[in-house]
């Protein structure tokens, strides 16, 4: 219930930020309307309502990231190629490293995206890189039996590299 209620509220606040434009607020970037919102229209109770919101929205997505991650490496890679034989201690340690590490990786990753004009633009663009080959392989592995892991991963790595040029 406290999820729905969350989702209610931000829904209701995005649109209420869409009426930014009839009330002609003074902003630059679309990504200064949320900060605009809350700060001029919203009491303060609620301000801090929303505010926690975001923060546990924002705490939410890291941490699902970070299984994710942390998942990935120790199971499909670290458990299938590096160590087979691994017992569950070593795989929560190793999962911890990996997590640890990523977070390094992303803190010294942030600061060459800060010339971008919005975070979303710089997704959007790496999705374009990687969505047509992930569906070509989806596709491909649906429809066509004779389709195997190693011919996946060529054209994984063809998509990444062919989408540069």
């Amino acid at each position: 219930m406290p999820v729905l209620s969350s989702c209610l509220f931000h829904c209701w606040l995005s649109f209420r930020a869409l009426r930014l434009f009839a009330l002609n607020a003074p902003l630059e970037k679309s990504d200064e309307a949320y900060p605009w919102l809350l700060s001029n229209l919203l009491p303060v109770g609620i301000k801090g309502v929303a505010f926690a919101a975001l923060t546990a929205a924002i705490v939410s997505s890291l941490a699902s990231m970070m299984n994710s991650i942390a998942t990935i490496f120790t199971m499909d890679i670290y458990r299938s190629y590096i160590r087979p034989q691994v017992g569950e201690a070593d795989l929560v340690h190793v999962g911890r490293w990996t997590s640890f590490i990523s977070l390094v990786i992303a803190v010294i990753i942030a600061p060459m995206l800060s010339g971008l004009d919005q975070a979303f633009q710089y997704i959007q663009e790496f999705t374009g890189f990687i969505s047509p080959g992930a569906l070509a392989i989806f596709l491909a592995g649906f429809f066509y039996r004779k389709a195997t892991a190693n011919g996946a991963l060529a054209a994984a790595l063809g998509t990444f590299i062919f989408s540069l040029y």
